[in-house]
């Protein structure tokens, strides 16, 4: 009985097809390359601003409980406090860390309302107070939006080369 023969790949189709392969391979590895050694990429993993805080609830809520605290369930180097400061939700927002620069995660401060300061818990390098707007730890800028939501720019230090620290002054809309 006659078998059929089947289509066989030839020496010259896979010679064209594994060199085309190991060249797209190459131009590809090369511009990765290119793209990894240039200085202006800026890697960005998510918002450079957080905003999901509704002004007028949080300023009730902070007069009611204290500060409001924000864990950095990502890097864990940016735990802060949104603190709020008067009787104007629009303004007075103040954002700042946990802790001073410099300090491990373990040492955090902690409100005081009786006294209205931060204090450190016991974990930290030194005996630690400062006042309710964090003035002396590490800031970002706090405002409130047209839509009375609070926006707290976490990166604008990264982003302004010409000051040191950004400020803490809060803008109404």
């Amino acid at each position: 009985m006659p078998v059929a023969r089947g289509h066989g790949v030839d020496a010259r189709s896979a010679f064209v097809v594994g060199v085309t392969g190991v060249v797209i391979a190459l131009v590809v590895g090369a511009f990765m390359l290119y793209l990894s050694s240039r200085d202006d990429i800026q890697v960005r993993l998510g918002d450079d601003t957080f905003r999901d805080l509704d002004a007028e609830s949080s300023a009730e809520e902070i007069a009611a409980r204290g500060p409001l605290t924000f864990l950095d369930l990502a890097g864990g180097n940016r735990d802060i406090f949104v603190q709020h400061l008067g009787d104007d939700p629009a303004t007075g927002w103040v954002a700042f860390d946990v802790r001073p620069a410099g300090e491990a995660r373990e040492c955090a401060l902690v409100w005081q309302p009786d006294e209205q300061h931060f204090v450190d818990n016991g974990e930290c390098s030194a005996v630690l107070v400062f006042p309710a707007d964090g003035e002396g730890l590490p800031q970002y800028p706090a405002t409130v939006d047209d839509g009375g939501n609070v926006v707290i720019d976490l990166n604008a230090a990264q982003r302004d080369t010409t000051t040191t620290q950004p400020t803490t002054q809060s803008q109404g809309s």
